[in-house]
This record gives C-alpha cells, structure tokens and sequence, in this order.
C-alpha cells in the first residue's frame, strides 16, 4: 500500500515540475539554435521561474496549516491554482509567438484569445483527416 502512496505522489510532483521543465528545454533549444551557445537558456528559465515556484509552493503549504480557517485556506488555494494556470498560459505562449505574456498584452488580446483558440487549435484539428 505505501508503494502506491509512494507512486501518486511521484506523479504529482512530476506533472507539478513539467511546465518549468518543458519550458527550461525549449527555451534552451530556441537560444542554442539562434546562437550557437549551450547550456545559457535553461539555467536562466529556471532561475527565474523557481521564484514562481517557490510562492506557488509556500502557498499550498501555508493552505495545509491547521491553524488557517477553512475559508481562507479555499482562497489560497484558488489564488494558488489561477498562479500555476497563468504560468501554464505563458509557456503555452512562449511555445506559440516565442515571447512572454504581459499584463498590456492581456488586456489588449483577451477579447480574440477565445476565436485565435478556436482557429488555430479546433478548427485545425477538425480539417486535418
């Protein structure tokens, strides 16, 4: 029984790591091609991006506290959630344009983003065979 408590949480941390590692190699990949240099761009990803990590992970260790009211401890862990899915969303951008999301930029686009998702994502899927 402990190996599979063992095994879920394992799963857990790998899918909760994925972004920051995906991210750290494709960045390494985009920066190795246009200039030659090795090793520059995923240090720096996850330089920067453990920052996010670290208060995404402090803040579902602080929900976890008994001495947190319930309600508040629920706030946090929505907070926590909506923090990890806007660093999803900027990956998914970094993939897509090769550029970071801005708070300009979300005011700007959020009103195409739902018709660029369905164009560049359900439509193309239902014209491919």
């Amino acid at each position: 029984m402990k190996n599979i408590s063992f095994i879920k949480y394992l799963i857990i941390v790998v899918l909760f790591f994925a972004p920051l590692i995906s991210k750290a190699i494709h960045v390494e990949d985009f920066i190795y091609y246009a200039t030659g240099n090795q090793y520059i761009g995923a240090f720096q990803v996850i330089i920067n991006d453990l920052s996010i990590y670290l208060v995404i992970f402090l803040s579902i260790y602080i929900s976890f506290i008994k001495p947190v009211p319930p309600t508040i401890s629920i706030f946090i862990r929505i907070l926590t959630m909506l923090l990890f899915l806007t660093y999803i969303a900027d990956y998914i951008i970094i993939l897509n344009f090769n550029t970071h999301l801005t708070i300009p930029d979300v005011y700007n686009y959020i009103s195409v983003a739902p018709r660029y998702i369905l164009q560049a994502f359900i439509n193309f899927n239902l014209r491919s065979p």
